[in-house]
């Protein structure tokens, strides 16, 4: 971690299933992220999961509301195990850039350009029970919102 540049923003984009944000794996009260993280920055529900975006609002990060498309929040999950030791390591001196992290996730689906149910339908062939399919484009959003935050940092 010694040789990435200080005045170069780092970022870190985590795509995937519900599996990618810790589903079920909740964190105790003591290890939650509730005070904002100084150094870390995060897209929060509230305000940037919407079509009508025209531009993203980064915050200061914490384990509550920053997993657009999933709600788990407060989980043990890659974003919010990264944050904290990224924090760790500048409160203690250490010479990192502020990290601006993207997680967007949705269960049983991913970020993909087909619905759920053409990707479960090929993959389990005509299988009656389902995951729980949540039968969001979220493809179009997550991809103009990649293209805007890339943009932005």
């Amino acid at each position: 971690m010694s040789n990435i540049p200080t005045n170069k923003n780092a970022v870190f984009i985590m795509l995937g299933q519900s599996n990618a944000v810790g589903y079920a794996t909740l964190m105790p009260e003591s290890e939650r992220i509730s005070t904002p993280l100084k150094n870390v920055f995060g897209l929060n529900r509230e305000n940037n999961l919407s079509f009508d975006n025209n531009s993203l609002v980064w915050t200061n990060y914490t384990s509550d509301g920053t997993i657009l498309g999933e709600e788990n929040d407060h989980t043990y999950s890659i974003s919010n195990c990264l944050v904290q030791f990224w924090q760790n390591a500048i409160d203690e001196g250490k010479p990192l850039p502020n990290l601006y992290i993207i997680t967007i996730a949705i269960g049983a689906q991913g970020v993909t350009e087909k619905s759920a149910y053409e990707i479960q339908y090929s993959r389990w062939q005509k299988q009656t029970v389902y995951r729980c399919c949540t039968e969001q484009e979220t493809f179009p959003l997550h991809f103009n919102l990649l293209g805007s935050s890339v943009q932005q940092k």
